[in-house]
Order: structure tokens, then sequence, then C-alpha cells
């Protein structure tokens, strides 16, 4: 490729954006409404990547000894009041009513 083509350098390429410049992009992109195009291509994009055994063990270990709050205890309550647990022999669910015939009461666990 030409050297005409390649374009150039970011003037920003090698520094650090502080803490401001951070808090004002982030301002900045809250609220946008993106296109349901959009965000079925981030789907897209994400979906079936595998991740490997090590990143998982770190995704595992950042999340040791994380609490959640009182009030998200709350709002978990909340939104499961009134739900059951649902298997059909192989599957389980959890909802408010029976997903169809053929489904019993009760949680199948699979380890």
């Amino acid at each position: 490729m030409s050297v005409a083509r390649k374009g150039r350098v970011s003037p920003f390429k090698g520094k650090k954006m502080t803490t401001e410049q951070r808090k004002k992009i982030s301002d900045g992109l809250k609220g946008r409404n993106l296109s349901e195009e959009h965000k079925r291509k981030v789907g897209d994009f994400f979906r079936g990547k595998k991740l490997t055994e090590e990143h998982k063990l770190k995704v595992s270990q950042s999340k040791l000894g994380q609490k959640h709050s009182e009030e998200t205890k709350i709002k978990c309550g909340i939104k499961n009041k009134g739900k059951r647990w649902w298997n059909d022999g192989t599957n389980s669910k959890f909802c408010l009513e029976c997903p169809g015939n053929g489904w019993i009461l009760g949680r199948i666990r699979h380890w």
C-alpha cells in the first residue's frame, strides 16, 4: 500500500485521557438511542465467541467477594415474586405460569 493511502497517525496515540476527558465523553454518549439494526449487529458480533479458560478464570476471580446491596436484593425479590421452577424432564424454567403441556413443578439440577 502506498504511503498516500495509509493516512496519518492519530495525534492522541500513546497519550492517556484525563478523568475529566473520560467523564465528558461518557456524558456525551449517555442517553443515545441506538437503532435496532445497530443493536443486532453488536449482538451478532459477540454471539458465538468462545472465552479461553484463562479468561473465564480471570472473570470469576474478579467477581469473588462482590456483594449485592440491600436495594438490589429487594428489587430481585420483587421481580421474582410468584415465580416457580418447572421442568419437562430435561430442561428447567423459572416462570410465573406453567410453560405448557408436559411440564411439572420442580427444578432439574445438571451438576
